[in-house]
């Protein structure tokens, strides 16, 4: 079989999601309790199942792209920027979660989000703060009893 000279971007992407779903099969068989072990585990079969669907179209669009009926389209790297920093939220937003805690580490995370997304209004802020967080502690807190504090 002939290399591609082209390929295009889709085929990169899904074998980082190949990469990511091998880390929640991998994290599940760290968990000790059974039942814990669905959630990752179901993240990760589809997350392998969507990687696969996502490398066939982008095999079919490279071979395309050899062929000369389509052309790739070009890497946006203020994409890619943004992309990358979406990744290194969550962890910055995972490392608050572990040592400050939820609440905080929410409340942070949520206006420094919303503050990136260029909402200057205080008073929306405030009442998106003040119904995200209280819907999470009534559900989780008070009718789960999930130890968020």
């Amino acid at each position: 079989m002939k290399l591609l000279k082209k390929i295009h971007y889709d085929v990169y992407i899904s074998l980082v999601m190949f990469g990511i779903a091998w880390f929640f099969l991998w994290g599940a068989t760290k968990i000790k309790i059974e039942v814990s072990r669905v959630v990752p585990r179901l993240y990760g079969y589809l997350l392998i199942i969507l990687s696969c669907l996502l490398l066939i179209d982008g095999i079919v669009k490279s071979i395309k792209a050899n062929k000369g009926s389509i052309s790739l389209p070009k890497i946006d790297k203020k994409e890619v920027f943004w992309g990358l920093m979406t990744w290194v939220a969550v962890f910055v937003y995972y490392l608050m979660f572990k040592y400050i805690g939820f609440f905080p580490a929410t409340l942070i995370f949520t206006v420094a989000g919303m503050l990136l997304l260029k909402q200057r209004n205080w008073k929306v802020i405030l009442i998106t703060l003040i119904f995200l967080l209280g819907v999470i502690y009534l559900i989780f807190v008070r009718l789960l009893h999930v130890k968020l504090i």
